[in-house]
């Protein structure tokens, strides 16, 4: 995608959701708006490998204090470390559409 198409699809999403990395920057594009198709927050994702880092939880903070969730990804023997368990992912939107 070109930056300007990147900007466009964060711009157009009511929750921001991404592996943790350099893309959820743009989550410092959005604002919190309650309208039905506003910005309802972000939903940083960690691989199995990784520790939880604050990084872009401050950068929601910034971003309008977006409310800001994180979920930790993998199977038990880490054979899978980049699986998204759905029930987690799904809840964790959900927690989001709540909040507003």
């Amino acid at each position: 995608m070109s930056m300007q198409e990147q900007i466009q699809a964060v711009s157009d999403s009511s929750i921001l959701i991404g592996m943790h990395g350099a893309g959820l920057s743009h989550v410092l594009l959005k604002t919190i708006d309650g309208s039905e198709t506003g910005s309802r927050g972000m939903v940083e994702i960690f691989p199995a490998s990784h520790s939880a880092n604050k990084h872009f939880e401050y950068f929601a903070l910034m971003a309008d204090a977006l409310p800001y969730l994180q979920i930790f990804c993998g199977t038990p023997n880490r054979k899978q470390e980049h699986y998204v368990d759905p029930v987690k992912l799904i809840t964790a939107v959900a927690s989001l559409l709540k909040q507003q």
